[in-house]
C-alpha cells in the first residue's frame, strides 16, 4: 500500500529535530515515510521533547506551515516559537 491509498484523519509522529526550516529526521526511509502520512492526513501533530529544538537531520520532512500542533515539554527559543507563530502551528507545552 503506498501512500496514495492512505486516508488519515490524524496523523501523529516523532520527529529527530525542528527548525524554522521545518522537522527532520535522519533516515531517509523515514522521511519518506512521514511526509506521506502528513500529506494524506487532515491534522498532523508533532511530538518533540527540547532536546529537538535547533536540531537539523539529514532528511527535511516537512515545512512548518504543513504541521497543526507541536506538543512538546519546554517552550522553545525565541526564533523557532516566531516560526511556529507565523506558521499557524498551535504550540502546546505539557
Amino acid at each position: 500500500v503506498g501512500t496514495r491509498q492512505i486516508v488519515a484523519h490524524t496523523a501523529v509522529t516523532g520527529i529527530g529535530g525542528i527548525t524554522e526550516e521545518g522537522i527532520s529526521t535522519s533516515q531517509i526511509a523515514e522521511a519518506t515515510m512521514m511526509a506521506g502520512m502528513i500529506a494524506a492526513a487532515r491534522r498532523t501533530i508533532v511530538i518533540a521533547d527540547n532536546t529537538k529544538f535547533g536540531r537539523l537531520g539529514f532528511a527535511l520532512v516537512a515545512p512548518l506551515d504543513q504541521l497543526d500542533v507541536v506538543v512538546t515539554d519546554e517552550d522553545p527559543p525565541p526564533e523557532l516559537k516566531v516560526a511556529l507563530d507565523a506558521a499557524g502551528v498551535r504550540l502546546v507545552v505539557a
